[in-house]
């Protein structure tokens, strides 16, 4: 039995390490955002979460070449056509510097914008971090993409680990400059994640690449970026629409049930991410969308052990632990609650790493489309007579709630037929 464990152990150390990582990253962001929420007054916070809307909302720069590249990279090496990964690095890290480019020239737009408006100061000041993300985040989206895809778990857990050591001080400095001290942590994060990546990357882009290959993650991976960035739109749909129709108090107020969504999900997500560039090394391997069906089983039965027991005990808890360390925000547990009970949805997380694989997007997009109009339309109709964040909470929950539904079945449904790639 022992000769056992360590063998599974010794096989398995580099997923070990990066979940290790994964969590620990989930941990140190949840402990920084109860941080803001203790030192920062609800309207700083709902300004400066506000503001993180922004690089949301920006995603799309990239046209879907990281999301080819995230994908190509597993499948072409299943396939044994290492040539073929090293030109798509190349011109994914090309794309990088454009997509930067982009980043910068939107944010010293924003910057003007607030310099010459009547918004209060900390808009501006807080445009830093954003600057920051736009500009270092398409080199971290590529770097980042490289490790998952070629399966170097262990080099990116050691180093997503030296990122949590950085970022839990970081972290602490909000109770010394309160929003001053928030912005400066963002910055940390967004600082340490480019430059631990930097050094040490399993391929690295040697030329420059050529457009043909930019076409082509472009083609491959442009369903991705618009369900992942519809998805990302949706996950901050019921939060643009309290900022879009009430106040930056009431942003902030909301924060409490963004904290539970976001303490939830990591767990599915951190199963996603490892087993998915498993998921496309075998559909490059087999050809055969059957074969994913054991994963389709694995990803779901994981997630109801995970997610269940987590949205129980966040139901309970979280209104005692407000109410003890966050009075200020003691008028968003009845939202947090209704996150809590919304987030059982969060069971398909993972389950649509399937039909991003076998590239069958169209029909998953349409429904995260609806999803996210649902929760416009909805929610912005409740938060206009008068249900306020619990109009917005709501809203997200029904829409999850079908997108689960919908997730769930149709991947499914693609492993009981033969598509080839």
């Amino acid at each position: 039995m022992v000769l056992t464990v360590t063998a599974v152990l010794g096989r398995f150390r580099g997923d070990i390490l990066f979940t290790l990582g994964i969590l620990l990253t989930s941990g140190v962001a949840f402990i920084g955002n109860l941080v803001a929420a203790r030192y920062l007054l609800p309207d700083e916070l709902g300004i400066l979460q506000t503001l993180m809307l922004l690089p949301t909302y920006c995603m799309f720069l990239q046209f879907g070449v990281f999301n080819g590249l995230n994908r190509n990279i597993a499948f072409c090496l299943g396939r044994g056509d290492s040539t073929k990964v090293q030109v798509m690095v190349d011109s994914s890290w090309r794309t990088a510097k454009v997509v930067a480019l982009a980043g910068m020239v939107i944010s010293l737009a924003a910057v003007a914008y607030y310099s010459f408006s009547s918004y209060p100061k900390l808009y501006l000041w807080g445009m830093i971090f954003v600057l920051l993300t736009l500009v270092a985040e398409p080199f971290s989206q590529h770097l980042e993409v490289v490790y998952l895809s070629s399966r170097s778990f262990r080099p990116l857990g050691v180093r997503l680990l030296w990122q949590n050591l950085f970022n839990f001080f970081g972290n602490l400095l909000p109770a010394v400059g309160g929003a001053f001290g928030f912005i400066a942590a963002r910055s940390v994060y967004v600082l340490s994640r480019l430059a631990l990546r930097w050094a040490g990357v399993p391929i690295r882009a040697r030329g420059g690449g050529c457009f043909e290959a930019i076409r082509d993650l472009a083609a491959t991976g442009m369903p991705l970026l618009v369900a992942g960035t519809l998805y990302a739109f949706l996950g901050v749909a019921d939060r643009s629409v309290i900022a879009c129709y009430m106040t930056p108090k009431d942003v902030g107020q909301f924060a409490l049930a963004g904290l539970v969504v976001t303490g939830i999900q990591f767990l599915p997500q951190c199963l996603a991410t490892l087993l998915y560039p498993r998921i496309s090394a075998c559909y490059g391997k087999t050809g055969s969308s059957r074969q994913l069906r054991r994963y389709f089983w694995i990803l779901l039965g994981l997630n109801i052990c995970v997610v269940l027991p987590m949205c129980l005990a966040t139901y309970f808890l979280v209104g005692p632990l407000t109410e003890r360390y966050l009075p200020k925000y003691v008028e968003g547990i009845p939202a947090a609650k209704v996150a809590c009970l919304s987030s059982l949805a969060f069971i398909y997380i993972g389950v649509a790493a399937i039909i991003a694989v076998v590239r069958r997007n169209t029909p998953y997009i349409m429904a995260i489309l609806v999803s996210l109009i649902l929760v416009w339309l909805l929610g912005g109709y409740l938060v206009q007579h008068g249900y306020g964040i619990m109009g917005a909470v709501w809203a997200r929950a029904i829409a999850t709630a079908l997108l689960c539904g919908f997730t769930i079945g149709f991947a499914y449904w693609l492993t009981t037929k033969e598509i080839a790639p």
